[in-house]
């Protein structure tokens, strides 16, 4: 029991720490890319802000694709 414990609690703590890590991605991107507009870039400033939006979602849709087929495999194992 203290195993699981131990794993679950990591998993746990996995997960925060990737979405703090997302966040602070996200933000530098979206900041770079209005810093860059400001600065009177335009065209860069927006390409930078949709590549970082647009490399977050994807990452987030991977994985929740990724999430749900582990999820459906699963529920093969046990319907055998």
């Amino acid at each position: 029991m203290k195993l699981e414990r131990d794993v679950i609690g990591s998993g746990i703590w996995l997960a925060y720490l990737g979405l703090l890590s997302a966040f602070v991605l996200g933000l530098v991107g979206v900041g770079g890319g209005i810093w860059l507009i400001h600065d009177g870039k335009d065209v860069y400033g927006l390409a930078a802000s949709i590549t970082a939006l647009g490399t977050l979602a994807g990452v987030y849709i991977w994985g929740k694709s990724k999430q749900g087929k582990e999820l459906q495999g699963k529920r093969e194992i046990i319907g055998r």
